[in-house]
Order: structure tokens, then sequence, then C-alpha cells
């Protein structure tokens, strides 16, 4: 007949621990790239704008 159900219950705590986690994971990296998208779109990309870091840092110059 098999083992019943409440004998089985405090054996599937780590599976479901491994899924809590996981699952969190996921949300967060979800936030993290809403977060990317966000700052791409209302981040300053003008050529211009490189041109003048360039010149103000040229030690990134030899690192790019």
């Amino acid at each position: 007949r098999g083992i019943p159900e409440v004998n089985v219950i405090p054996f599937l705590r780590p599976y479901y621990m491994g899924r809590a986690i996981f699952g969190a994971m996921i949300v967060f990296s979800g936030a993290i790239q809403a977060y990317n998208i966000f700052k791409t779109v209302t981040t300053d990309t003008r050529h211009s704008l490189r041109m003048e870091l360039q010149a103000a840092l040229p030690e990134l110059e030899t690192i790019a």
C-alpha cells in the first residue's frame, strides 16, 4: 500500500528549501535585469560624452 503521506512530508523539506532559494534567485535576477534595462534606456550614450571621458581619463585608453 505504500507509505502514508504524513510520514513523507519531513523528507521533502530540503527540496522545498532548495526550490525557495532558487526561486528567490530567479526573482532577484529579474530585478537586476529590469534595473539594467532601465539604466540602458536612461543613460546618456552620446559619442561626444565618451570622447570627453576619454580625454579626461587617458589611462582608460590602454585598458580598452
